[in-house]
């Protein structure tokens, strides 16, 4: 049980006070001995009441989802089991001078030091106020608010429009740790260097940026010098972007600029972490399919992209059921066979051999 929990219970008076003593107050008979002798002590024949603490740091409701704690000075949200005794949830501002501010269980306002966000409940939108000399207010914002989670490797941001609750934060969480847990279990440290080696062999490995067969300016282990976040990914671990682009239509002995293999790495671990997120979004059950085939499904989706794969109906429906061969068959059938050769071909063969067992 925490501290917080104590306190709110009172389960710090819990202990019975039978051991306090008050001073004897002495008689007339006593009196002329009262500068010879100490004073004496007697234990009290009863307890005295309990008495419950009272934290006014913080705020404490119960829900039919559980029991809600709301630090009053940041704003920071605890939510615990409907036993009392798991916290479950927690939710915080992500900077140490910014607040949250709570109305029941639903966020109404979010304070940082040049802004303070409104939510209008009946209109279902935020207002902004710029503080400053030139104050002025932004009215009728639907995202203003984003949920940021994280577990082991997997992290996730979510935009969020409407009412934020805590019961609507916490449920957002359970999903994301259901995904996380299954991204976790498959990315180990041993599997992520083993598909690094394979993607490597498959993709090469290019510290130089250059165009690939679609002319789509590429560097690294296939990473897409184009594709939405690019700049992002590139600024993060520490490469000049628009070099890098201009670099992909060079000749070889012009190139300006390479990345390292660390740089390299990096990028692709975030590739592959996307990848498998992808995968997991499409087949939730991922680590229950055989090792080779969650192999593939992850291939396929770092090679096309989730939503690429997503369009795989007749596919992903027999991978649902389990039925390897039948998927072996339709991705035989499809333009990715045509279009990848050998990449396919493993991919294939790997199903099938799946569906034999």
């Amino acid at each position: 049980m925490s501290e917080v929990r104590n306190a709110e219970r009172g389960d710090v008076a819990d202990q019975p006070r039978s051991g306090v003593r008050l001073l004897d107050y002495p008689g007339p008979d006593q009196m002329r001995d009262q500068y010879k002798r100490p004073s004496s002590f007697e234990t009290l024949p009863f307890n005295l009441p309990k008495i419950d603490l009272v934290d006014f740091s913080r705020r404490s409701f119960t829900t039919d989802y559980g029991t809600v704690t709301i630090d009053m000075q940041t704003g920071a949200a605890r939510l615990f089991a409907p036993d009392g005794e798991k916290v479950i949830f927690s939710y915080r501002p992500s900077a140490a001078d910014e607040k949250f501010v709570w109305s029941g269980d639903v966020l109404t306002q979010i304070v940082t030091p040049d802004k303070t966000y409104t939510y209008d409940d009946k209109k279902e939108v935020w207002s902004i106020v710029n503080k400053g000399l030139m104050s002025d207010t932004v009215a009728g914002q639907t995202k203003v608010h984003c949920a940021h989670f994280k577990s082991g490797q997997v992290e996730q941001t979510y935009e969020l429009t409407g009412a934020v609750t805590v019961k609507r934060l916490a449920d957002q969480y359970q999903q994301f740790l259901a995904e996380a847990r299954v991204i976790n279990a498959y990315l180990t440290p041993s599997k992520i260097a083993e598909l690094q080696a394979h993607f490597e062999l498959r993709e090469d490995s290019c510290p130089a940026a250059y165009l690939d067969s679609r002319r789509i300016p590429t560097v690294g282990i296939g990473f897409n010098l184009i594709k939405d976040g690019a700049r992002q990914r590139i600024a993060e671990v520490g490469a000049d972007y628009d070099t890098l682009l201009r670099d992909a239509s060079c000749p070889a002995g012009k190139k300006q600029t390479q990345l390292s293999p660390e740089q390299i790495s990096a990028l692709f671990q975030k590739d592959l972490l996307d990848a498998t997120r992808d995968a997991v979004s499409l087949y939730p059950d991922l680590t229950g399919h055989p090792h080779k085939v969650q192999d593939v499904l992850v291939d396929l989706s770092f090679n096309m992209g989730g939503s690429k794969l997503r369009e795989f109906e007749r596919f992903n429906a027999a991978i649902g059921r389990h039925d390897y061969k039948q998927a072996a068959a339709y991705l035989a059938a499809s333009r990715y066979a045509e279009q990848t050769g050998t990449r396919a071909e493993a991919n294939i063969a790997a199903l099938r051999e799946c569906g034999d067992r």
